[in-house]
């Protein structure tokens, strides 16, 4: 750059300036002895390029200005040159990349000392030593400033406090100030939380107007300099998860202001930086507490899991929790629809669907209270979930709070539960796949003498009375949540039919019962059970759950019967998208239509009085007329006075009903397919409707 600018001006003395955007220039290069005085920052030209004399100081300041906001002067000594529009207009051309590599070098140094503190904020686990180096980068980044302190808020004495100073100063007076917050640049910056830059004394008296005399005095003794000395100070809070909690502080003494805005962000950089080195040494402290935590979890996790290891099943685990927290525990299982407590008076206090509805969707315990007989109860509860379904609570009665020991015996407690609560449906699992084989096993069988062994293994027996009913649960998200619904109502099935339930098995959305039917008032029961039933199942079940029953019937042979016909009552109510439980022979002549699509059904409608609906303008009514005369089984009387028209009226139409559709109403074959064409068009109205 200096030889460049030497050639073009002839191997004159000069001294190169820049600045940007209103701050103060800074000297790039030079060449002479003469003193350096920056030019000024402002001008009232306003051309971008202009030559400006000095005769005090003997020499001519070319100004090129550029868009960015970039002030370049170079200022010529004993300068003579008759064409010095070309050179301005070169030297516009040629500089900014100089300049930019001047920015670029002092840019790479700023960013290598960053660097090397953001390395100490992440190598060093000494707080105070930490710190000190991030003050001191921050000094040598910044090297304008005079002195720098890092200030720490005092909680229990409403006070911050000196952490750290710079090598200029002496902290021993440092530390004998106590700035409250709102006193002073530093306890305005805390209290607000804003960054503050000050570019003058006079802005400086004004934000120290109302410090104590003993920190006045005590600042006065750390420093070298004057207080009236002060030309800059850059103040920045620093925050730890959003709460101002430091000040980070540098001063600049001198002659003229030399902070430029570009400093203000650095500063800011580093507080950042102090805010990490307080969050890591917080955290570096956590984890050491919580590595201490873990210890004794891992001990309470392998003293619960030795129990699980050896089947001892959920009523030993949740003695061995209670033991191990000196409190009762009420246990709701979910799967099994039923409550657990040691506590008679506990177990009765609580409702299961109550908790359900409330917790269900939590995955993290709570506490809640409870308005009782005898006063108000806090109780922590504790989900147990598995993948997206949740198994069941553990709940505690809160006489006190409960201790970070105790939350971590129930975090592992629950676990371990959830755990067991699994390997229990993983048993029910095999047991169901095994009992489906069997059953479908037992259907195929022809021969009487091993239809009765196989029936025998099942607990069924040839001589009873039994019918068969198969159970759909809409499949719900989720297969967890599926089992969780499935084996509910495999509890509620076996509660319902009791020891009258001979054989219960699910397979995926499916369970099917063997009921058996002791006399002629069970099968009159078997209607109200399964009310009660699905009664039950709309306030505490989840999903649509509809039932097929079959036949009943005597002799293991007619199983296969029953059970088919169950299928096909289950199969119209899904066709029909309904819910509730359906008896096969209430099916009634929709028998004959189990196996066709809607789609052929419609057809065969059309086929058949399809001819009525295309005719014209009477279609609908020929089409109500014959509706009309079918449902009421053909009498002209009953039919004229429904449709309030003449009889000679009805007959004419039903004339042309005949001629329309070419058949005839004599005709028995040609009469019972309109009877079945009307039946399924009134049945699908009645679905519509």
């Amino acid at each position: 750059m200096e030889e460049y600018i030497t050639r073009e001006l002839k191997n004159a003395d000069f001294q190169l300036w820049a600045g940007e955007k209103g701050q103060p220039f800074q000297l790039l290069a030079s060449k002479g002895q003469q003193k350096a005085a920056p030019p000024e920052t402002t001008s009232a030209a306003s051309e971008a390029s202009f030559l400006e004399a000095h005769e005090e100081l003997g020499c001519t300041d070319l100004h090129l200005r550029y868009p960015t906001g970039l002030r370049i002067t170079v200022r010529c000594f004993d300068f003579t040159n008759p064409d010095a529009d070309k050179l301005l207009e070169r030297l516009s051309a040629s500089l900014p990349p100089y300049y930019i590599e001047y920015v670029i070098s002092r840019q790479s140094d700023t960013l290598h000392k960053m660097n090397n503190s953001i390395q100490s904020v992440t190598s060093l686990l000494d707080l105070d030593k930490l710190l000190s180096e991030i003050l001191n980068n921050t000094m040598a980044v910044i090297p304008t400033a005079t002195t720098g302190v890092l200030w720490m808020y005092d909680e229990e004495e409403d006070v911050l406090k000196v952490r750290t100073v710079s090598e200029q100063l002496v902290n021993e007076t440092m530390g004998l100030m106590r700035m409250k917050p709102g006193e002073g640049m530093i306890g305005k910056a805390f209290l607000e939380g804003i960054p503050r830059a000050y570019h003058s004394f006079e802005a400086i008296s004004r934000a120290a107007s109302n410090m104590s005399e003993n920190n006045l005095n005590y600042f006065q003794a750390s420093h070298s300099h004057d207080f009236a000395d002060h030309q800059g100070v850059l103040c920045v809070p620093v925050k730890v998860n959003g709460k101002p909690e430091c000040v980070l502080i540098l001063y600049q003494f001198g002659s003229y202001p030399l902070f430029t805005d570009y400093d203000f962000v650095l500063l800011q950089n580093f507080a950042d930086q102090v805010a990490i080195a307080i969050q890591n040494a917080r955290l570096f402290s956590e984890v050491q507490r919580q590595n201490q935590m873990l210890v004794k979890r891992d001990e309470i996790h392998a003293r619960l899991m030795k129990l699980s290891l050896r089947n001892k099943g959920t009523a030993v685990i949740l003695r061995e929790l209670e033991k191990m927290i000196g409190m009762q525990l009420i246990f709701i299982d979910l799967i099994e629809y039923a409550v657990t407590a040691s506590n008679k008076k506990a177990r009765a206090s609580v409702s299961i669907a109550a908790i359900e509805r409330k917790f269900s969707s939590r995955r993290e315990p709570a506490t809640y209270e409870e308005e009782t007989a005898t006063g108000i109860i806090r109780r922590h509860v504790v989900p147990i979930f598995a993948a997206d379904a949740t198994l069941g609570f553990v709940i505690i009665e809160l006489p006190r709070e409960l201790s970070v020991l105790n939350r971590l015996i129930l975090e592992q407690g629950s676990s371990i539960l959830s755990l067991e609560m699994v390997r229990k449906q993983s048993q029910a699992d095999y047991y169901h796949k095994k009992a489906n084989d069997r059953f479908n096993e037992l259907l195929s069988l022809q021969d009487i003498s091993a239809l009765r062994r196989k029936g025998e293994e099942m607990g069924l027996i040839d001589e009873q009375k039994s019918c068969a009913i198969i159970f759909n649960l809409l499949p719900l998200p989720g297969v967890q949540l599926m089992n969780v619904q499935i084996y509910r109502l495999i509890v509620l099935v076996k509660k319902t039919f009791q020891q009258k339930a001979a054989v219960v098995f699910a397979l995926d959305n499916r369970l099917t019962a063997i009921v058996q039917i002791t006399d002629d008032e069970s099968e009159h029961n078997l209607k109200e059970h399964l009310t009660a039933l699905f009664k039950e199942w709309s306030q505490y079940g989840d999903g649509t759950l509809r039932a097929g029953v079959g036949s009943s019937f005597t002799g293991l042979k007619s199983l296969a019967g029953s059970y088919a016909e169950a299928n096909k009552a289950l199969t119209y109510l899904l066709s029909k998208k309904r819910s509730g439980y359906m008896y096969y022979p209430e099916i009634g002549v929709n028998q004959l239509f189990l196996q066709q699509s809607s789609e052929d059904l419609e057809a065969f409608v059309y086929q058949v009085i399809g001819p009525l609906r295309d005719s014209g303008s009477n279609g609908s009514r020929l089409e109500e007329t014959l509706m009309a005369y079918v449902r009421t089984n053909r009498s002209i009387q009953q039919t004229a006075e429904h449709l309030h028209i003449h009889v000679n009226t009805l007959y004419q139409r039903l004339k042309k009903i005949e001629d329309t559709l070419h058949l005839s109403l004599k005709e028995p074959e040609h009469m019972l397919r309109l009877e079945l064409a009307c039946y399924l068009l009134s049945r699908s109205s009645d679905e519509l409707t």
